[in-house]
């Protein structure tokens, strides 16, 4: 016969309760399968587009998932972008994007998460953008027509990206 005393019995409730405790707290590290799923799919659906925003005057070579994290209100991918220069020696590079999206797996953002290369991502691209809006500045035509004015007037890179993105769902 086991004989069970009081310490030993509140140890075997602990020990249980703590079993129903750490496993949700383990699942919580990590999106819903689904939601990174679609996450993953979209970015690897959509790599050559992203690309041509994050590094326009680059030749996109390959994109790898580095890694998925967690985060209040959703989750981040991680991925390299390797690329090589178009001047120069055809330097190869890289750039980490993390992807945000939401706990449904809806893309929210990207940033930037590493890079070796001396461009930003998205700053040609931002550089573009810039140069469009100071062109509708200084066009009288332009600069009267709200549709375009509203377009492009606080725009950037990631905004843009963000609707290319959504047009691909």
């Amino acid at each position: 016969m086991i004989r069970l005393t009081s310490k030993k019995l509140w140890s075997f409730i602990a020990a249980g309760l703590l079993a129903f405790v750490v496993t949700p707290a383990q699942a919580a590290d990590r999106p819903a399968p689904k939601a990174e799923e679609k996450a993953r799919g979209l970015v690897e659906r959509n790599q050559k587009v992203i690309a041509a925003f994050a590094h326009p005057t680059s030749r996109f070579r390959e994109m790898k998932h580095v890694r998925t994290e967690k985060i209040a209100g959703g989750f981040k991918v991680v991925y390299e972008m390797n690329y090589t220069a178009f001047r120069g020696y055809g330097c190869k590079f890289y750039s980490n994007l993390a992807f945000t999206f939401d706990d449904a797996g809806y893309y929210m953002t990207v940033e930037t998460a590493g890079r070796n290369g001396t461009v930003a991502p998205f700053a040609a691209t931002d550089t573009a953008i810039s140069a469009i809006q100071a062109v509708i500045r200084s066009e009288p035509e332009l600069r009267e027509n709200y549709e375009i004015v509203k377009m492009f007037e606080k725009s950037d890179a990631r905004d843009i990206l963000k609707f290319v993105l959504a047009l691909s769902r």
